[in-house]
């Protein structure tokens, strides 16, 4: 049975969180507790300031700590559930992300064992400037590519059409990324180390159930299609699911992002 959803649409600073947390209010008016909520957002700045605003409006006496573990990046809330369900250990060298310093011999030994260029100190602009990202190495488009598939769900085959969404110049004639891509799924493993997508991926595939019977998320429209299919599921799992999100927004388009995906709920 689909939980029942509840949809607050419009844009910046038309109210939509603050919406939610009156939610939160009635939920707690109606007997649940902090327990009973998980609320979701994009960033981890995101998170604070809904964690802050949620301590400050509706849970001034709780603990602010028991608050940000309730208030979260859809990740980090994904990753807690499969830690949950036994699927992923708590130790947290199993998940790498490009630039982190702990996982940068990980990247570092496939590159090099494939013959890649690869700078594990550029970064990707957030605002997806085509110049910007010309220049990075072969190493780090590839991972680019490989985490815009992962989170669109697509196969590698697709790999140009995930270059042209980033802006990207690969050079698939130098580098045969269909079967590189598949090489750096089988490395990881290997490794028992998870990205972001690969946990998600988990967590829809297993079916895992979320740690809360009512969700809240803000900003949907910067959900990833990945991410979206997860809630979906969620939503035949909990028993209600309040979303927030802008229409009219696609500022992570280059991410797989979409504001349709928010509308179609």
């Amino acid at each position: 049975m689909s939980a029942n959803l509840i949809r607050w649409t419009g844009g910046p600073g038309a109210g939509k969180t603050q919406h939610l947390l009156e939610d939160v209010r009635h939920e707690v008016e109606a007997g649940r507790t902090l327990d009973d909520m998980i609320l979701m957002t994009f960033s981890r700045s995101q998170a604070a300031d809904l964690a802050f605003r949620l301590s400050r409006t509706v849970f001034p006496d709780a603990d602010m700590k028991d608050v940000l573990r309730r208030c979260a990046t859809v990740d980090a809330i994904t990753l807690r559930s499969c830690r949950a369900a036994g699927l992923i250990s708590p130790s947290p060298n199993q998940i790498i992300v490009p630039g982190a310093k702990k996982a940068i011999p990980v990247y570092q030994e496939f590159m090099t064992a494939h013959g890649i260029p690869y700078n594990p100190y550029a970064s990707s602009p957030e605002d997806g400037d085509p110049v910007a990202r010309s220049n990075l190495p072969a190493g780090n488009q590839i991972l680019e590519i490989n985490a815009y598939l992962s989170a669109t769900m697509q196969p590698a085959t697709a790999w140009q059409y995930a270059a042209a969404a980033l802006n990207l110049r690969f050079d698939g004639a130098a580098w045969n990324i269909t079967d590189l891509l598949p090489a750096w799924q089988e490395f990881k493993e290997a490794k028992g180390v998870y990205e972001h997508a690969d946990y998600s991926r988990l967590a829809v595939t297993d079916r895992v159930e979320p740690q809360a019977p009512i969700l809240f998320v803000d900003e949907y429209q910067d959900v990833s299609p990945l991410q979206d299919a997860l809630i979906r599921q969620w939503i035949d799992q909990v028993d209600r699911v309040y979303v927030a999100g802008d229409p009219d927004q696609s500022i992570y388009g280059f991410r797989g992002c979409s504001p349709d995906l928010f509308l179609s709920l």
